[in-house]
């Protein structure tokens, strides 16, 4: 039994590195205030590929090169906020240094309040 674990141990980091992944990590800031924003969403639209950013706003998002297609779209949205979309073609720029991504907070007006008391 021993001699399987040893071998399981030496083979399995081989075949983890001998795919094509790709990790995009980056940080989410609000455009207006350069204060980070937690709990955004950031998946691949239709893939099931995702992750949510932490309470510094840091995420990092682990896929194989081969589960995304050119054109896909990685979509970046939390509540308050305008949706970001970026497609595949743009994303070799975020796998090679640590980026920041900005979001713009929604702005929402009402016509009237009506406060009762």
């Amino acid at each position: 039994m021993r001699p399987i674990f040893i071998t399981l141990l030496l083979i399995v980091p081989f075949v983890c590195l001998g795919q094509d992944v790709r990790v995009i990590a980056a940080t989410i800031v609000n455009d207006e205030t350069n204060e980070p924003v937690e709990s955004v969403n950031i998946g691949f639209v239709g893939k099931g590929i995702g992750t949510i950013s932490n309470a510094k706003g840091n995420f990092s998002l682990v896929f194989k090169l081969n589960a995304i297609e050119q054109g896909d779209i990685l979509q970046i949205s939390s509540i308050g906020f305008e949706t970001k979309e970026i497609t595949f073609k743009e994303l070799d720029a975020l796998t090679s240094y640590k980026v920041i991504i900005g979001l713009t907070p929604k702005n929402y007006t009402l016509e009237k309040v009506i406060v009762t008391g």
